[in-house]
């Protein structure tokens, strides 16, 4: 009865073996001898991973792409996703935060909302009249239309409400739960069990990214994609045992009569929509993932070619390609219509092609525990690196403890046992010998690419500048190197397990459940203690929200609707070095808490176009007093002054516009930002001849653009 001991796991079994028949020579693995017939003993079978609620499912599932039912596969999400959300909302001390302020306020965060209130405002993050007054802002130079499935998530959700703080908090919170169930559902198609999966799940979730970017960086933080795009190379890798009924068939005559055998009688058409799928998913998910993926399917397409002699290979990475190079063009076509009605806008968001060695990936940063690791003895190294390193990167590129093991666990395979086999290769993508061989491809492959002045820097001469954060890489080889980690742990478990099940202590089942389940709650608690970091501070956060929203509250009630403000200094959008101790997207502070559309700013339209760049000849005015007429008759109500940008001539400036503006300011609460209602100024021009047709005359010749209504 050895067969049906307690030992037997959820999926096939995966062994180190190579396989037998047409698939011989695919694994260079030495086989195990055979035990001979009648002698099954516990170590014949594989015992079931920690915590497996499957194990009385005996039937073979090798060809499904789940090991357990969908009912049941769903609880078991849920259980991750749960997971995930109880230490989210632990982390983030949700408790005691509004959730209609952001997390994260600043910098680029200001950016992330500009663009959800275009959402919830307009329908689509494209246009906002309400910013970059007269001519409204227009971010097709500026595009994300990468993004275009996370946007769309967004725009269901503004359904529900249209408070742009409320919205970027529920879409981060509800994205860690997301991306640990995309993680999980990746390594149980990998065929991992329940508690070694949720381990890879919640470790990846609460990678130190996660803090390393936020709500700065909205669209990075959910990363479902990145498990989707793993999935994918290992799909397009192992295609034929993937898409094809028989993986190795016989050859037919001529290579045209084998193409049409193989498209009538032996493609999968269900795997094949599957994958086509998950492709065009991925390639509107998010900008960089997807770049990586199509860098990855090229090189390792080739890889294989050669290893495998197999020609075919590079089309069907080919054609992969291809799928995700439609649909971007697909999300991109209005950013392109855009440019052949506009011309290409060289200034906004350009980058130059040595931009890749300051975001490259560091291997340093990647291996080591992040520096702001609960252990500070464990942080130290990489925190000393990061206080004198010139080349900085980006925060949040480890990959943990338990990532780290893997990736050099991955690198040596694949420097001692090289890759993969020397013919077509048939095995299931899930037996592990085949997963450690495509996992040693891809992070060898990967690092090389992305890391400070690799292959990457060679792309970027070929074109591909416009991908400049290489040091993102680090999430993909995240998942593959945990994933090669957890075959580590799967077999110290088969061991264990063997131990267990042998007599005296066979039919101590429950034993092997309670141990599993000790073993999966240590692991999980010890990926989340060497994982992200968080300290927040909410109180600190609702105050200076508060902050701001009185300020315009009380600017809003001093001014008529639908005034439009002026915001010195001039600062060009998007991604402008600011003046004196500002910091960049500053000036949106004012639009982000702008009740409904009652005030109009000037901030916000594209540089290296008319519509932003007219701002520069009051940048160029020797005086800001010397622009003031023609502002008013270019359509605008109030000057927003940010003394931040002016430094130690502050005072100056302020002493030069209250000379000639002479409402008394509207100052904020901290004393930085100083609001002067520009009406007084335009009725005594008025009274001394100046038409408003004039004004407006005054400024269509200083400006060279039409003034608003």
């Amino acid at each position: 009865m050895a067969g049906t001991a307690p030992g037997v796991t959820d999926h096939p079994p995966v062994t180190d073996d190579p396989p037998t028949g047409s698939d011989a020579g695919a694994a260079d693995e030495p086989s195990e001898p055979t035990p001979p017939a009648g002698t099954a003993a516990v170590e014949d079978v594989e015992p079931s991973d920690p915590v497996d609620p499957a194990a009385d499912d005996r039937s073979d599932r090798s060809d499904r792409l789940f090991p357990v039912r969908t009912w049941q596969l769903g609880l078991e999400a849920l259980v991750v996703g749960a997971v995930a959300w109880a230490w989210a909302a632990v982390s983030y001390r949700v408790d005691d935060m509004s959730l209609r302020v952001p997390i994260n306020s600043t910098g680029d965060a200001r950016l992330i909302t500009n663009i959800v209130r275009n959402i919830a405002d307009q329908g689509w993050w494209t246009t906002n009249p309400d910013l970059g007054y007269p001519a409204g802002q227009q971010l097709y130079d500026f595009p994300h239309a990468g993004e275009t499935w996370q946007l769309a998530l967004l725009r269901v959700l503004t359904l529900a409400t249209d408070d742009p703080g409320l919205l970027m908090n529920a879409y981060f919170l509800a994205g860690i739960g997301v991306a640990a169930i995309a993680a999980f559902l990746a390594l149980r198609h990998l065929r991992f069990g329940f508690g070694l999966s949720m381990v890879g799940a919640v470790a990846l979730t609460w990678l130190p990214f996660r803090i390393g970017h936020g709500e700065y960086h909205l669209f990075r933080t959910s990363f479902w994609w990145v498990p989707l795009s793993f999935v994918v190379m290992l799909w397009v890798l192992h295609w034929r045992e993937r898409l094809l009924r028989d993986p190795d068939p016989p050859p037919q005559p001529t290579r045209g009569r084998h193409l049409r055998w193989t498209l009538r009688r032996n493609v999968r058409p269900g795997r094949v929509l599957v994958l086509v799928a998950m492709l065009v998913l991925l390639a509107g998910s998010e900008t960089m993932t997807t770049a990586f993926t199509l860098v990855l399917l090229a090189l390792t397409g080739v890889v294989a070619a050669l290893r495998r002699r197999d020609p075919a290979t590079l089309v069907v990475h080919g054609l992969a390609m291809a799928t995700i190079g439609v649909t971007v063009g697909l999300l991109f076509s209005p950013v392109l219509r855009h440019v052949a009605d506009n011309g290409a806008n060289d200034e906004a968001g350009r980058r130059q092609v040595t931009e890749q060695e300051l975001f490259g990936l560091k291997l340093s940063s990647m291996l080591l525990p992040d520096a702001s690791h609960r252990w500070e003895a464990l942080g130290q190294p990489e925190g000393r690196i990061r206080e004198s390193t010139i080349i900085p990167s980006e925060a949040g590129q480890s990959i943990g403890l338990l990532g780290a093991a893997g990736f050099l666990g991955a690198v040596a395979h694949a420097l001692t046992r090289g890759w993969g086999g020397r013919r077509r290769d048939t095995r299931p993508l899930h037996d592990r010998a085949a997963l450690r061989d495509a996992i040693g491809l891809f992070v060898v492959v990967a690092a090389l690419v992305a890391t400070v002045s690799g292959g990457a820097i060679l792309l970027s001469l070929l074109g591909l500048s416009q991908i400049r954060v290489w040091n993102r890489m680090s999430l993909l080889i995240g998942v593959a190197s945990l994933a090669y980690a957890l075959t580590w742990l799967e077999r110290c478990w088969h061991a264990i397990g063997a131990r267990i099940t042998a007599p005296p202590g066979r039919g101590r089942r429950w034993f092997r459940t309670g141990a599993g389940a000790l073993l999966v709650l240590a692991l999980v608690a010890g990926v989340l203690w060497d994982g992200a970091h968080v300290v927040v501070d909410p109180a600190a956060a609702d105050d200076r929200w508060v902050a701001d929203d009185d300020y315009v509250d009380a600017i809003d009630e001093a001014m008529p609707d639908r005034s439009a403000v002026f915001q010195l200094p001039v600062v060009r959008f998007p991604e402008e070095v600011p003046p004196g101790n500002m910091a960049d997207y500053d000036h949106l502070r004012g639009f982000i808490h702008t009740d409904g559309d009652n005030l109009r700013w000037s901030y916000g339209a594209m540089k290296g176009r008319t519509d932003g760049d007219w701002q520069l000849a009051v940048r160029k005015d020797d005086t800001v007093v010397e622009s003031l007429p023609a502002l008013i008759g270019l359509g605008f109500d109030g000057l927003w002054v940010d003394s931040f940008g002016y430094g130690a001539q502050w005072a100056d400036v302020r002493d030069e516009i209250e000379s000639v503006v002479t409402a008394e300011p509207i100052v904020s609460a901290e004393g930085r930002v100083y609001f002067y209602d520009l009406g007084p100024l335009r009725d005594r021009l008025i009274e001394k001849g100046r038409s408003p047709d004039g004004l407006r005359q005054l400024a269509r010749e200083r400006f060279g653009i039409e003034p608003g209504p």
